[in-house]
């Protein structure tokens, strides 16, 4: 009667003992998916500020092109209004010849 006792309390802790290593197996199985989501976290936000720092960089270039074209704007403005004077004066000074001439 004791061996027949001492034999299912071996059964009872064996039985135990297995579902604590299934258990044990499970949370290394947990722990491992947790580390390598982190990791994928990590990844993410690495990319995220590359990301950023790309449209900063584009931003930055944007706007010096843009400042560029205003620039070669203005010098064509006043290249246009150089041209427009000369013609203007060149008109004028015919008109003087002719007027002098008549």
């Amino acid at each position: 009667e004791a061996l027949a006792a001492a034999e299912a309390a071996a059964t009872t802790l064996r039985t135990q003992l297995a579902t604590a290593a299934a258990n044990n197996k499970s949370a290394a199985s947990a722990a491992a998916a947790l580390t390598a989501a982190e990791a994928k976290v990590d990844d993410l936000s690495r990319a995220l500020a590359l990301s950023q720092s790309a449209v900063q960089t584009a931003e930055r270039a944007t706007a010096e092109a843009k400042s560029r074209a205003d620039t070669e704007s203005a010098r064509a403005a006043v290249a246009e209004a150089g041209v427009d004077a000369a013609a203007r004066g060149e008109r004028e000074a015919a008109a003087k010849a002719k007027e002098a001439q008549a």
